[in-house]
């Protein structure tokens, strides 16, 4: 039974880079996601996360993996890493679907995986030149932020919404409009046409120039909040009466601000 997804871990990888893809598939329930490393020790991501794999590359089981997952670092810019380059010729061989962002398709790309399949990254100049006998020019595609392949995912080091978003396609996490609805609201911020409407404030701030309620002012200012001002004349003592004691029962205090949600069910 496959259901345990292999993440690498190796010092100084880009933690951020799978973030969102970890995120859903940990989210239906069904998969195991499990770090793997080269030792068994902790080891520090590119943000300064310490992290203690699961298991070691050794202990990875093919026969249980429906993904691996290769994120980018310096380590693959060394031409260090072997070890996992063998693991991922291994598990490609026996039909595990692949996934790497950044500079991680150079690990793909050494375990021999990328040249008769479309893919992407970061330039297929990098490639060339970080990997003797690279031999997918042909199929590099330079115009997308990721793609998929026979069941290999690659992505830019700028796609990594592009990359969750392939990732959730070759593990049928979602129906296509839902995977076109989550891409549109993680890529630009577009909600899913059943999220209900967000309800409008209109915000009444009642005032006194010169007094603490200034810098209130400036925050709704700054904030470019809908605003209705109400100045008050405390030397009138207009603080003081019925109206204002209704929203502010302290009288002498200042600011105060009174919000009312103008929705449909208020």
């Amino acid at each position: 039974m496959r259901d345990t997804i292999y993440f690498w871990i190796f010092e100084g990888f880009a933690d951020w880079q799978a973030a969102l893809a970890l995120c859903e598939i940990r989210r239906p329930g069904d998969w195991r996601v499990t770090t793997a490393a080269g030792s068994a020790g902790a080891v520090v991501s590119m943000g300064g996360l310490s992290v203690l794999p699961d298991v070691s590359l050794a202990q990875v089981d093919l026969e249980r993996a429906a993904m691996l997952i290769v994120p980018g670092g310096h380590l693959w810019l060394r031409g260090e890493g072997a070890d996992a380059v063998s693991i991922i010729g291994r598990a490609h061989a026996a039909g595990v679907p692949l996934a790497a962002i950044d500079s991680g398709v150079l690990a793909l790309a050494r375990a021999g995986v990328l040249d008769t399949l479309r893919h992407t990254g970061n330039g297929v100049g990098q490639l060339a030149c970080q990997v003797p006998g690279y031999a997918g020019e042909g199929q590099y595609d330079p115009s997308v932020l990721a793609c998929s392949d026979g069941a290999v995912v690659t992505a830019s080091h700028l796609g990594s919404v592009e990359f969750a978003r392939e990732i959730i396609h070759a593990l049928h996490l979602y129906n296509r409009s839902d995977r076109d609805h989550w891409y549109r609201l993680f890529k630009h911020a577009q909600p899913p046409p059943w999220t209900p409407p967000m309800p409008h404030f209109a915000i009444e701030f009642f005032h006194t120039p010169h007094t603490r309620s200034g810098g209130t002012r400036a925050l709704l200012e700054e904030l470019g909040a809908d605003y209705e001002m109400h100045v008050l004349n405390m030397k009138s003592s207009e603080q003081r009466e019925g109206d204002y004691l209704a929203i502010n029962p302290m009288g002498t205090e200042q600011p105060a601000i009174f919000i009312l949600a103008n929705s449909p069910d208020r």
